[in-house]
């Protein structure tokens, strides 16, 4: 019993002294110290936990739980704020919600309908509608945009104008430009995004090549029998870099 009442002391000194040092209200100091347990309790669930990690993570993942139950909720909420006030902010926020759902082209139109007026050459909405292009493959389009986005501010986000360009010259073909794009962007962008989709197209263009070779052994698609005896010295280097290749992978 003693060890219980100096327990129960130390925990209503301690937040006693919690109350004081964050400069709570100084009635939370005078409820701890009246009601040991009851005091500590609600001083606890009232003050500390709500602005905790813990909370926010619990806040995190009741949300995605109910977006799991429930798709879409969230832009539903969205949407009913645009149809009853279309400002510009409920357009942003519809069409980022939008993009999370999938929704690419439908998002393009709000940004489009966003850049009006005196938010025309606003950097942030331009940087939505291309991160929406891209995202709705509409690459030619995105660039464009990107382009406008630089004229008007060069230094607005410059690494993730970057990232958006080379994901749209990936998206036209473009293999080499983007992997330089991705590569140079690789030292200088904060995330791992850029080094992460420098890896995939790097292991596209290997697949790319991996095709191409097995074209040219014996057998392979669209060769002829009479073209491969002739063929036999770029047969033999064909099979030589698929052995390595198979070898380096391993």
């Amino acid at each position: 019993m003693p060890a219980l009442i100096a327990l129960t002391a130390v925990i209503q000194a301690l937040f006693v002294l919690h109350v004081l040092r964050t400069r709570r209200p100084f009635w939370w100091a005078v409820i701890v110290t009246a009601f040991p347990l009851i005091g500590c309790l609600a001083y606890y669930f009232i003050e500390v936990f709500p602005r905790s990690r813990e909370f926010r993570g619990a806040q995190r993942i009741s949300a995605q739980m109910a977006t799991a139950f429930v798709p879409h909720t969230e832009l539903r909420r969205r949407l009913a704020d645009l149809k009853l006030c279309p400002s510009v902010s409920n357009k942003v926020a519809a069409a980022e919600e939008l993009m999370r759902c999938g929704m690419y082209y439908r998002a393009v139109c709000l940004f489009e309908e966003a850049l009006r007026g005196i938010y025309a050459t606003d950097p942030q909405l331009l940087m939505g509608l291309a991160r929406a292009h891209v995202n709705n493959q509409t690459y030619e389009q995105s660039r464009e945009v990107l382009e406008r986005l630089s004229r008007i501010d060069a230094r607005y986000r410059p690494e993730e104008v970057r990232l958006l360009n080379a994901r749209a010259l990936e998206g036209l073909g473009r293999f080499d430009e983007a992997l330089q794009e991705y590569r140079q962007l690789s030292e200088v962008y904060v995330g791992l995004e850029a080094r992460c989709r420098c890896g995939l197209l790097l292991k596209r263009l290997h697949a790319a090549a991996q095709r191409r070779l097995g074209e040219v052994e014996p057998g392979g698609s669209g060769r002829k029998p009479a073209a491969v005896c002739k063929d036999q010295g770029m047969v033999q280097l064909a099979q030589v870099n698929i052995r390595k290749t198979h070898g380096n992978g391993s």
